[in-house]
């Protein structure tokens, strides 16, 4: 449970007065009338602002000494914010309008007035960071501690999981907005909604240039040198009319920067072998972003608008990951491009009613190329070199996201409800450790690597290939109710639900109260319950890591360093998570054969069993024999060829002793002082039919499956054919 102030979202009415001269005008009163009444006077710039309105038609009615308005302005107020500029007329006639002015204490014991909360526009975004990713570090400190475990949650225009747009497409920034509402899945704090730029009646752009240089800079005291830096950020933007009833606006960005990244530690001389401590270099990281965003505005009729904004963004990093200890060849070339693709549609169902439908299709598609694709060497407090362990790894994202909100206000009650449906598709491949890692430890790790001694080998192995789904879906309904002039109660009910690991039984009610015993003071409390969704990305490390998808292997003090040992099960035959084999040489283990046959053949002998024990049993580990290693390996993969070459070859063997001994062999009889052999098992006696009849058997079961290993059951039978 959760109790502090509640808030629901309200729109806004910015504008500016001026005067036929377009100078602007301070002190002009401007007057509203719609669902609510309220006045204002514009500031020393003309601007005005009304702020907290519910949704609907307005008229607008603007005075100042000597000038008036013709004519109130009409207009609809949707749940976005809305700039009107007025141009007063010069006025013999003195006009007056009357508009009630609501009490000031019902407007402060609203649940939709939350103090602590922070809006951005104009001037106070210009003081924001320019880089998409330092904007978005602004932001979350600016929005503070979330009250959930994932952290604050970014909405660009209503939708979640978008990518920041570029500060000169945002016209308004919102950050805690409505903590409490039904309408969210979390709670508010730690919340940052962006609404884009809309175009304007006017053709209007803008084009700007930043470079920065590394001769500003000072040098890094871990660095026996500078590191180099290079920035070029232009761009630019263009918007305007393009019919009476429709608007466009463009911005395009442009970043290239060439950062350096310090690598410090300890490595080995290659010439000489001797050890250099400390070690320092420096590496130019080259980063290259593009971001193009168009967006279209329609009024297809007075009661109905319609938006449209697509946004593509590409990313490169030359070098990712260096830095530190890790050394210039654990470098990766990441990319990444993002295509995202909104509608809006905002209809006015009727005076009081509107409703909003929103539609996004996202897809992000990222990938990293290693330098190498050597095993890691991992040096404990020296360096990490070798090849990444990343590997050449891909993830590819498609989501999408439908909502329907509907606002209505019936008397002193504010009701909306309305459904949020998402879903997400992942495609990954994932190589983390699949060409191994050697780990040097001890009290000297550079002196274990210098004489070519791991402590340890670790690897990866597996299917690589992964793909997941995942759908959610929210609905909500809320009500505001104006009990009294001073006294507001909004309360809720929200149920949540998704298809991998759901619950039926995910129901959220809230309650907010709003308070003012006093024209200047509010008491405001509210509680709810949330809930969190299980990610995808949970369900995609559940299922990968699941010990049959993909095995980790761990081998202490391997003694086959630089080389490796891969292994890897077939598609076909997912492997247990543990398995343990006792090999004499680790680095031979892709020689090995299948034993030699014994001189009296059973049917046991002729299936090739790899020396292996069951999963609850694990061979003697005896660390002070050399060569012995305990290893934890999936079953050997079946190599059907080489079955079918071993059974010839152990059938041709065995027909070749019988007929040698023709007339000499019969069906084995148990003798007083002789072992009790296995039933169906063979021994050189006596056999009552001709040898001369069993090579053409087995010469026509051999032909029928010339490609296929014969199976258990047909091998049995031939060989008890041979008794016969």
């Amino acid at each position: 449970m959760t109790l502090f102030a509640a808030a629901t979202q309200g729109s806004e009415l910015r504008g500016r007065i001026t005067d036929p001269s377009s100078s602007p005008i301070s002190g002009a009163r401007v007057a509203i009338a719609g669902p609510v009444k309220r006045n204002t006077r514009s500031n020393d710039k003309g601007e005005y602002a009304f702020t907290d309105l519910p949704p609907g038609r307005y008229s607008l009615a603007a005075t100042a000494p000597q000038l008036s308005l013709p004519a109130p302005v009409l207009f609809t107020l949707e749940s976005t914010p809305l700039t009107l500029n007025i141009e007063l007329k010069v006025s013999v006639v003195t006009q007056s309008v009357n508009v009630e002015e609501t009490a000031a204490n019902a407007v402060a014991a609203d649940t939709r007035n939350n103090p602590a909360a922070l809006i951005l526009r104009g001037e106070d975004l210009d003081m924001l960071a320019d880089k998409p990713e330092d904007l978005l570090s602004d932001l979350m400190a600016l929005a503070g501690p979330s009250a959930g475990p994932n952290g604050g949650a970014i909405f660009i225009d209503g939708f979640s999981g978008g990518q920041l747009p570029s500060k000169d497409a945002i016209r308004e920034i919102r950050i805690n907005q409505n903590p409490f509402g039904p309408e969210n899945d979390r709670v508010g704090f730690g919340t940052i909604e962006v609404f884009t730029k809309p175009g304007s009646e006017k053709f209007k752009g803008a084009v700007y240039y930043n470079f920065a240089d590394a001769i500003l800079n000072t040098r890094n005291p871990y660095a026996a040198q500078k590191a180099p830096f290079n920035l070029h950020e232009f761009g630019g933007n263009f918007g305007g009319p393009l019919s009476k009833k429709s608007s466009f606006f463009v911005d395009v960005r442009r970043d290239d920067i060439d950062n350096g990244a310090v690598i410090s530690g300890a490595i080995l001389n290659p010439a000489t072998q001797e050890i250099i401590n400390p070690y320092t270099n420096v590496l130019l990281i080259p980063q290259k972003r593009l971001s193009v965003s168009p967006r279209a505005d329609w009024q297809v009729s007075p009661n109905f608008t319609l938006t449209a904004r697509y946004t593509y963004n590409e990313a490169s990093v030359t070098n990712s990951g260096v830095g530190s200890f890790n050394l210039p060849e654990r470098g990766v070339l990441a990319k990444s491009t993002a295509n995202t693709a909104q509608l809006t549609g905002t209809w006015i169902a009727g005076p009081n009613t509107v409703n909003e439908t929103r539609a996004q299709f996202f897809r992000l598609a990222s990938s990293n190329l290693p330098n190498n694709t050597t095993p890691a060497i991992q040096v404990l407090g020296a360096f990490s070199g070798g090849g990444s362990l990343l590997g050449n790894s891909a993830d590819t994202r498609n989501s999408f996201e439908l909502q329907n909100y509907t606002s209505m206000s019936r008397g002193k009650h504010t009701v909306r409800f309305g459904i949020r449906l998402r879903g997400e598709s992942a495609d990954t491949r994932v190589f983390n450790n699949f060409n191994g890692t050697f780990t040097f430890g001890g009290p000297n790790s550079l002196e274990q690597y210098r004489r070519a001694t791991p402590t340890q080998f670790t690897l990866n192995a597996g299917q690589p290939n992964l793909s997941a789904n995942q759908i959610d879906a929210g609905l909500f309904i809320g009500d505001d109710w104006r009990l009294r002039p001073n006294l507001t109660l909004g309360y809720g009910l929200r149920y949540e639900t998704q298809t991998n690991l759901g619950d039926p039984t995910n129901f959220a009610p809230r309650i907010a109260l709003a308070l003012a015993p006093k024209p200047k003071s509010v008491l405001r409390a509210a509680t709810g319950i949330f809930y969190d969704r299980f990610g995808l990305n949970n369900t995609l490390n559940a299922t990968r890591y699941n010990g049959i998808l993909q095995q980790q292997y761990v081998i202490a003090n391997p003694n086959f360093y630089p080389s490796t040992c891969r292994s890897q099960s077939p598609p076909n035959h997912p492997a247990p998570q543990q398995r343990s084999q006792r090999l004499p040489n680790l680095a031979n283990r892709d020689r090995l054969r299948p034993p030699t046959p014994p001189r009296h053949h059973t049917f046991s002998h002729l299936r090739w069993r790899p020396w292996r024990s069951s999963p609850p049993l694990q061979s003697p580990h005896r660390p002070h024999l050399p060569g012995r290693i305990l290893r934890h390996l999936p079953p050997a993969p079946v190599d059907h060829q080489r079955q079918l070459a071993y059974l010839k070859q152990a059938l041709h063997l065995r027909l070749a002793r019988l007929e040698s001994r023709p007339g000499q062999h019969r069906r084995h009889r148990h003798l007083p002082g002789q072992p009790i052999h296995r039933q169906r098992r063979i021994r050189p006696c006596c056999n009552r039919h001709p040898p001369a009849r069993q090579p053409r058997r087995h010469h026509r079961l051999l032909a029928r499956h010339p490609l296929e290993p014969p199976s258990h059951s047909r091998i049995r039978h031939s060989l008890r054919h041979y008794s016969r």
